[in-house]
């Protein structure tokens, strides 16, 4: 009981610390739980879930998915869940380019201009074939996308990947060109 009271705490660390004036990296410790484990250990937020409270018999409720949660509640799942896994990912993908691994990697530094909106700045693609084109810009980096980041994604939201709508994809996150 006592890792969800911390869960809760350092996620409102996390959340206060991305909204502040200046745009900067989130404190190691706002994913961390007091046994030193992230926050995001499992894959479904049952720790911001369980956070929110449960009946009397001490269960948790059920998780929210993405498209039921307020911003509130977004923030707070990004916090806990989807920045710790996403960073992991990346940092272990390419340590060195991703070492400053942050909000602003895929939000963009206007993040907070466009209420955190997607697709932001990333590199836009075509419309018509973006692996293609993600491929010939960099082979190493489309496949990391397409194999770990787009499937992480789509599992941490609720959804599939894919192209269509409802679904996480290319255009998720990079703009049309």
């Amino acid at each position: 009981m006592k890792s969800i009271y911390a869960t809760a705490i350092l996620s409102a660390v996390f959340v206060l610390a991305c909204n502040k004036e200046e745009a900067s990296t989130p404190p190691e410790s706002a994913a961390a739980t007091e046994g030193g484990e992230t926050a995001a250990t499992g894959d479904t937020g049952d720790d911001a879930a369980a956070a929110e409270g449960g009946d009397e018999g001490g269960e948790a409720a059920e998780p929210k998915v993405w498209a039921d949660m307020n911003f509130d509640e977004r923030k707070m799942y990004m916090g806990t869940v989807v920045w710790p896994q996403m960073k992991e990912k990346f940092q272990a993908h390419d340590a060195e380019a991703f070492a400053d691994f942050k909000c602003q990697t895929c939000h963009g530094d206007d993040m907070k201009e466009v209420k955190f909106e997607m697709p932001n700045a990333l590199t836009p693609l075509p419309a018509d074939d973006p692996m293609k084109a993600a491929m010939d810009m960099d082979e190493e980096v489309a496949k990391f996308m397409a194999e770990v980041v787009v499937p992480t994604m789509a599992e941490q939201l609720g959804a599939e990947p894919g192209p269509g709508e409802g679904q996480v994809g290319c255009f998720t996150c990079h703009l049309k060109e």
